[in-house]
C-alpha cells in the first residue's frame, strides 16, 4: 500500500475537538495515579509483574483523602467557566487592526493581549490584573511603563512579573532588581537651540498655511494632512491590469475645491499643488506681513530669531524645489517604463509589476517623502520605512490587517530573504526583492561596493574600484568591492507561499554598521584635538553623515537575486551564472505565480541572476568619530585597544543621554578600526536625519567627557566589585551583546584613560 502511494492515517478536525468527563477511571494500587484508561491492566512506569491497576469510581475519588480537596476545588473553581482567548497587538498590525484587537480587550471579548511595546504608553484599558514581561525592559522608565498598565482600576491584587532571558543584561537585572530602579527617571526635554529643527519647522509651517489657504474645510489624519504625493504633483497614475483589463495609465484628475481661490492662485489646471505652492512662496518673499506675525512667534528662543522672512522663503523654496524635482525624476521614469514595456508582446506581468511600483509611489505621502529629503521634520511619524509585501497586494491600500513595515536598518534582519516573521498570527515568509523598474535602480535599487583593507578598515563606495584604503591607505584584500543592493521598494513574500498559521519565526544573517563618511577627505568636518582635554583622544564631528548596513546572508557569501521576477535566496559559495547556485534555483517559480510548480526559468543558456550581492540599507545622522589613540603604549595590544574602544564609547553614550535627560537608546555607539590601526567608535543620533543630540554635546565636550569618566569609575565599592561591565556602570540592552563577547572591560578602559 505505501508503494503504491496509500497508507491508512488518522485524520484529526480540531474543529471537532472536545473535553469530557471520562466515564472510566483506574488507579494505580502502587503509585496511586489516576489514569483514564486500562490497556491490560498496565500502567506507564509501572512494572513490577503484576497488574497495577484497579477500576475506581468518581465518588471514590472525591471521597479520597489525597485527592478530594484538589477535585472539589477544580470543579467549583469559577474560571473554569471563563476560556482564554489570545490576540497579538504589535506595530506590524494595521492602524484598523490593531484598534479593533483593543476595543475588544477593553470590552473583555478578548483576556490575553500579546503586545509589543505598543501598548507601552498612551494607553489607558483599566481593568487589567497582570502584566507579564517576556523579556527585562531598556530602563527602569519602561519598566513602569509596561506595569503600570495592570491594576490600573482593579479592586484586587495585581501580578507584575519578568522573565529575565540568559542575556548578560537581563541576568544582572535579576540578580540585582534593585539597581535598576536606582536610576533616576529622565525629564522631558525640548531643544530649541537647533537650528535646524527651526528650518524645519519653518518649512511645515509655510506647507501649513499654504493648504489652509486653499483646503480651509479639510479634515484629515495626521499623516494625510498634506495628501499623498501622486495627487500633490498632478501626475498620472496607472491601473494593474487584472482578468480581460489591462494595465492603463489615467491622466491626472482636476483637484475639487470648495471655496474659491486665492488670487495668487495660477489657473493653469495641469499644475500641480506642488509648483502652485512655489508660487505662494514667491508671493510672501515678495510682501511676507500676513505671515510675519506667526513667523516671529514661531521662530521665537531658536536660533533663527531675528533673521528676515525673505531670506529664510526663498531658502525654503530653493530646497523645496530639489527635492520636488527628484521625486518627479523617479516617478517619471516608471511612467516611461511602462511606456516602452506596452511595446513587447506578452508583457502583462512587467507592466503590472511597474504599475504596483508607480501606485506604491504615487501613495507615498506629501510628509514622509518630504521628511525623508529633509525638508519637513520626520520625528514621530513612520517614515523611512522598507516593507515585506505580498505579491499583487499593497499593505497601503487600507484593507490588509497587516502593516509589514520597518526602518531599513531593521528591515536588514527580519524582511530579508529566507526569514519569517510572526504577523496578525500568521507567518510570513520572504522570498524576494521587489524589482525597481527605474533604468538607474540598477534593477532593485542603489548599488554600494563595499572594501577591506589587508589591515581590517572596511568602507562603502559608490564606484566598484578601488586602488587603496580611504581610512589608511593600505592594499585592499581585493581592488574590486563587493557589491550591495540597497532596495528601492522593499523586499516580496511569494504567492506560491501564501501566510501560514503554522511555524517558527526566523531570522536571516547579520547586519554590518559602518561610517560612510570620509573623515580624511570630506570638508565641512570639524575637529577636535586633544577631544575633553585627553591628549590621546581625536574627534571628528560630520553633520548630516551617512550610516551603511549590510547583510551578507546566512552563510556570508550574499544572496542571488533573479533579474525576472526578484526571488532571492542565500548563496553557499562564490559563483557566477549558473555555477554554484543555491538547490533549487533554477526551478524556482516566479514571486507572482500562484503554482510553485510554474518555472521562472526556461531552457536558455543565460542566467538571468545576480550573484553574490549582499542586502543593505543606509540612514543619514548626524556622526561624531572618536579616536582612541593606544599606540606606543602597554595598551596597544588590538585586542585590548578594541575593548578601551568599546567601553569608552558606551560611557560616552551612556553620559550624553545622561547630560540631555534623553532615552539612552537615543544616542547609538558602533566600534571602528581607524588610521594606524587603533580602535575608535562613530557615536551618532539614532533618530535618522539626525535629532541633534550629538551636536549639543560638543558644546561642552569637557563636561560630556567627565561624564563617562565618572561613570567609568563609580564609587570605591563599585570599583572593586565591577571589572567588566555592571548594571551600576555600562551594562544595557545596547551593550549587551558586546558584554557576552567580553568585549567590554571597564577597568582596563580607566586604567588607560587615567595614565594617559
Amino acid at each position: 500500500m505505501i508503494a503504491a502511494g496509500q497508507v491508512d492515517v488518522i485524520r484529526i478536525n480540531f474543529q471537532k475537538l472536545r473535553l469530557r468527563r471520562p466515564p472510566h477511571l483506574f488507579r494505580s494500587v502502587i503509585t496511586g495515579a489516576v489514569w483514564p484508561r486500562s490497556v491490560l491492566g498496565c500502567a506507564p512506569g509501572e512494572s513490577t509483574g503484576e497488574v497495577p491497576l484497579v477500576q475506581v469510581s468518581h465518588d471514590d475519588l472525591d471521597s479520597d483523602p489525597a485527592l478530594s480537596r484538589e477535585r472539589v476545588n477544580f470543579v467549583n473553581f469559577p474560571g473554569s467557566d471563563t476560556a482564554l482567548w489570545a490576540e497579538e497587538h504589535s506595530a506590524q498590525l494595521a492602524s484598523h487592526e490593531s484598534a479593533r484587537l483593543q476595543e475588544l480587550f477593553k470590552a473583555g471579548g478578548r483576556n490575553i493581549l500579546s503586545a509589543t511595546t505598543t501598548l507601552e504608553i498612551g494607553i489607558d484599558i483599566g481593568g487589567l490584573s497582570g502584566a507579564l514581561m517576556a523579556n527585562a525592559p531598556p530602563g527602569r522608565a519602561n519598566y513602569q511603563q509596561r506595569a503600570g498598565r495592570a491594576g490600573r482600576r482593579n479592586d484586587g491584587s495585581t501580578l507584575v512579573a519578568l522573565f529575565a532571558r540568559s542575556l548578560g543584561y537581563e541576568q544582572a537585572i535579576f540578580r540585582d532588581f534593585g539597581a535598576l530602579f536606582s536610576k533616576e527617571l529622565r525629564k522631558p526635554s525640548i531643544f530649541l537651540e537647533r537650528e535646524r529643527f527651526g528650518f524645519l519647522h519653518l518649512n511645515a509651517f509655510l506647507l501649513g498655511e499654504f493648504f489652509r489657504q486653499i483646503f480651509p474645510t479639510r479634515i484629515t489624519g495626521a499623516m494625510d494632512a498634506f495628501g499623498r504625493m501622486g495627487w500633490f504633483c498632478h501626475m498620472a497614475t496607472l491601473t494593474v491590469g487584472a482578468g480581460a483589463n489591462p494595465s492603463l495609465r489615467i491622466p491626472a484628475e482636476p483637484y475639487q475645491f470648495e471655496t474659491s481661490r486665492p488670487l495668487w492662485w495660477d489657473a493653469n489646471p495641469n499644475m500641480g499643488l506642488d509648483q502652485q505652492f512655489i508660487h505662494y512662496m514667491d508671493r510672501l518673499t515678495a510682501d511676507p506681513s500676513e505671515i510675519r506675525e506667526k513667523y516671529h512667534l514661531l521662530l521665537e528662543g531658536t536660533p533663527l530669531v531675528g533673521k528676515p522672512p525673505v531670506e529664510l522663503i526663498e531658502r525654503a523654496k530653493k530646497f523645496f524645489i530639489q527635492c520636488i524635482n527628484e521625486w518627479t525624476t523617479t516617478y517619471n521614469r516608471l511612467l516611461t517604463a511602462w511606456q516602452n514595456a506596452r511595446t513587447q508582446q506578452n508583457n502583462r506581468a512587467v507592466l503590472n509589476a511597474i504599475a504596483f511600483q508607480a501606485q506604491e509611489l504615487s501613495k507615498t505621502t506629501v510628509i514622509e517623502a518630504l521628511a525623508s529629503a529633509r525638508f519637513l521634520p520626520r520625528y514621530g511619524f513612520p517614515i523611512g520605512l522598507q516593507a515585506l509585501r505580498l505579491p499583487h497586494n499593497s499593505f497601503r491600500d487600507g484593507n490588509s490587517t497587516v502593516k509589514l513595515e520597518r526602518d531599513g536598518m531593521l528591515a536588514l534582519n527580519e524582511y530579508v530573504p529566507g526569514s519569517r516573521l510572526l504577523a496578525g498570527g500568521r507567518i510570513y515568509s520572504s522570498h524576494g526583492v521587489i524589482r525597481s523598474f527605474d533604468p538607474d535602480g540598477g534593477g532593485f535599487g542603489l548599488t554600494r561596493y563595499r572594501f577591506e583593507c589587508t589591515r581590517g578598515h572596511v568602507f562603502y563606495d559608490m564606484q566598484a574600484n578601488a586602488t587603496q584604503c580611504r581610512t589608511c591607505a593600505a592594499q585592499l584584500r581585493s581592488n574590486r568591492g563587493r557589491p550591495v543592493i540597497v532596495p528601492r521598494f522593499g523586499y516580496s513574500c511569494a504567492a506560491w507561499d501564501p501566510p501560514s498559521w503554522s511555524g517558527d519565526p526566523e531570522r536571516i544573517g547579520t547586519t554590518e554598521l559602518v561610517s560612510t563618511v570620509d573623515f580624511l577627505n570630506r570638508s565641512g568636518l570639524q575637529l577636535f584635538e586633544a577631544f575633553g582635554g585627553h591628549a590621546r583622544l581625536k574627534a571628528t564631528f560630520c553633520e548630516g553623515g551617512t550610516l551603511f548596513g549590510a547583510n551578507p546572508g546566512p552563510h556570508g557569501f550574499g544572496f542571488a537575486i533573479c533579474t525576472n521576477c526578484g526571488y532571492t535566496d542565500g548563496e553557499r559559495a562564490i559563483g557566477e551564472g549558473r555555477q554554484n547556485l543555491p538547490p533549487g534555483f533554477e526551478s524556482h517559480s516566479p514571486l507572482w505565480s500562484h503554482r510553485a510548480n510554474h518555472r521562472c526559468w526556461n531552457a536558455q543558456t543565460t542566467a538571468p541572476v545576480l550573484r553574490n550581492r549582499s542586502l543593505g540599507a543606509e540612514t543619514n545622522t548626524d556622526v561624531l568619530q572618536i579616536e582612541v589613540n593606544t599606540l606606543f603604549s602597554r595598551y596597544q595590544q588590538p585586542s585590548d585597544s578594541e575593548r578601551i574602544a568599546r567601553t569608552f564609547g558606551h560611557a560616552m553614550r551612556l553620559a550624553g543621554a545622561a547630560i540631555l535627560e534623553v532615552d539612552t537608546r537615543e544616542i547609538s555607539v558602533v566600534a571602528a578600526r581607524m588610521a594606524g590601526d587603533p580602535w575608535g567608535v562613530h557615536l551618532f543620533d539614532t533618530a535618522a536625519g539626525g535629532s541633534g543630540h550629538i551636536a549639543s554635546l560638543l558644546e561642552d565636550q569637557n563636561a560630556w567627557f567627565t561624564g563617562a569618566m565618572d561613570l567609568i569609575r563609580g564609587n570605591e565599592d563599585h570599583d572593586r566589585k565591577c571589572r567588566e561591565a555592571c548594571l551600576m556602570c555600562l551594562l544595557d540592552a545596547q551593550s549587551q551583546a558586546e558584554f557576552e563577547r567580553s568585549k567590554l572591560d571597564r577597568s582596563l578602559t580607566l586604567e588607560f584613560l587615567t595614565e594617559a
